[in-house]
């Protein structure tokens, strides 16, 4: 690489024997996927170190050690940012509105009451899992993430849900980068959320 990633999103694996999905991007074309075994953030965070710089926004996918990211990777600023949040975030506006002009959305209401009730795709390990699965990769594809998808493995499922949940965290993390006005830092700064004015009012979300 030539250069530090400007945005990295990293999904910790959930349980002993999964991985850790890595995918980065640096404009204007340059992106990266990885998956790693399941480590500490220091043991993590050492390898990560080659691909990002002091200026790098990275997002963790996942609940995870925040801080232990944080002191690993110091001094790149590393925010937590549930996938399931980007999810309901971009489900609701990808059947209400437009897509492509995510990117420009402004401060005005773009949600509403139905928001909280609406059904998402659940990427648990139900029986609707490859097709919720399906639904969420082609959301992604049509939001602009032509990451490459991961090779078919005998994880299968696992690799393919951290893959795409690490696509949602990144997704999240351009928009910042970005200056999107729906992409806001929250909990003291430690924390990234997509939100219109309707849910900043409804959840006391501050700048």
């Amino acid at each position: 690489m030539s250069r530090p990633l400007s945005a990295l999103s990293v999904r910790p694996a959930r349980a002993r024997g999964q991985t850790t999905a890595i995918l980065g991007f640096t404009p204007p074309r340059t992106t990266v996927l990885a998956f790693a075994p399941d480590a500490s953030p220091a043991r993590l965070g050492g390898a990560l170190r080659r691909i990002v710089g002091a200026d790098t926004t990275i997002v963790l996918a996942e609940d995870a050690d925040l801080e232990g990211f944080r002191h690993a990777l110091s001094p790149a600023l590393v925010l937590l940012c549930p996938a399931q949040d980007v999810l309901r975030f971009l489900w609701f506006y990808r059947d209400e509105h437009d897509p492509l002009a995510l990117g420009h959305a402004s401060e005005r209401w773009l949600l509403d009451e139905r928001y909280p009730g609406r059904r998402i795709p659940d990427l648990g390990t139900g029986d609707g899992r490859a097709e919720a699965l399906e639904l969420v990769r082609q959301m992604a594809t049509m939001l602009g993430l032509r990451l490459p998808l991961p090779a078919p493995g005998r994880r299968g499922e696992a690799d393919l849900t951290a893959f795409l949940e690490g696509c949602l965290g990144l997704y999240a993390a351009l928009l910042f980068r970005w200056g999107a006005p729906i992409a806001l830092l929250t909990d003291g700064g430690k924390r990234l959320v997509l939100a219109d004015e309707w849910l900043r009012e409804r959840r006391e979300i501050e700048r």
